[in-house]
């Protein structure tokens, strides 16, 4: 854990809901709030991570202002975004969406091991089981990342 707080990874789908006028952009938006309170954001030193981010929201969103917010506070801890060939190859055999990998490299990184994700990819069971049981992540779905956060 970071002297910032724990440090959590947030898939960009999570971002892009935040910024999306909907039924779950005000808790979207409500967890960004509650991270930039408590925790610190774990990113890539690669900035593979950042650089998705920025080509999926726009400039004016709650999510870029809240980066933005974040940044301004230095709220980031950085790791690689790599993961071991072990977990490469059993990743490959899930069929997990290799565009995700580098959200599961820092989270095997951080030291809380929590990443908020809505992608589907992330929920199929053998995937889960995969990521929770022997990559050891703690994953959360926007409404359980903001009632643990709350």
């Amino acid at each position: 854990m970071s002297s910032k707080g724990p440090s959590w990874v947030i898939d960009t789908n999570v971002l892009v809901i935040a910024s999306t006028p909907g039924p779950s952009c005000n808790r979207a938006a409500a967890l960004l709030d509650a991270v930039s309170r408590k925790c610190c954001l774990a990113l890539d030193q690669e900035r593979e991570i950042e650089r998705e981010y920025f080509r999926n929201i726009s400039a004016q969103t709650h999510a870029a202002v809240w980066f933005e917010y974040m940044s301004k506070r230095q709220r980031f801890v950085f790791f690689t975004n790599r993961v071991t060939r072990r977990h490469a190859r059993q990743l490959l055999v899930l069929s997990f969406d290799p565009s995700d990998w580098k959200f599961v490299g820092v989270a095997t990184r951080s030291g809380c091991r929590a990443l908020v994700a809505e992608d589907g990819d992330y929920w199929q069971p053998d995937v889960w089981t995969y990521l929770c049981q022997h990559m050891r992540l703690e994953l959360f779905r926007i409404s359980d990342a903001l009632d643990r956060l709350v």
